[in-house]
């Protein structure tokens, strides 16, 4: 359904992170699958400075691992609305930060709301 809205309701993201993690995914079938859906991001993040001092700041304030700071900068560098994650620790974490955008799972954004 998001994948589906890409584009037309909403903007997607594609960071240096994803591709990062990709790269790390043992099945070929899947790091193809994943690497196509960078065609419907219409904004790309690439690594800069500005985005490493933030992770380092949610990690040492949130308690963050360094992927996921990386992952949450990168989404607050990009002005993102949204962060969708199916990791709850992350929302659980990211939740005491008072961060400008909005985290949740994918079900419950889709349950919430009406792009």
């Amino acid at each position: 359904m998001i994948l589906e809205q890409a584009g037309s309701q909403v903007e997607l993201v594609w960071s240096f992170m994803h591709e990062d993690e990709n790269e790390l995914c043992p099945f070929p079938t899947r790091r193809v699958e994943i690497a196509r859906l960078d065609k419907l991001c219409a904004i790309e993040i690439r690594p800069i400075e500005v985005i490493r001092r933030k992770a380092h700041e949610l990690r040492r304030t949130g308690n963050l691992s360094a992927k996921d700071a990386l992952h949450v900068a990168c989404a607050l560098h990009a002005r993102t609305d949204w962060f969708l994650t199916c990791d709850d620790q992350l929302l659980r974490r990211a939740a005491r930060l008072n961060l400008s955008l909005r985290m949740a799972n994918p079900v419950a954004y889709l349950a919430s709301e009406t792009p």
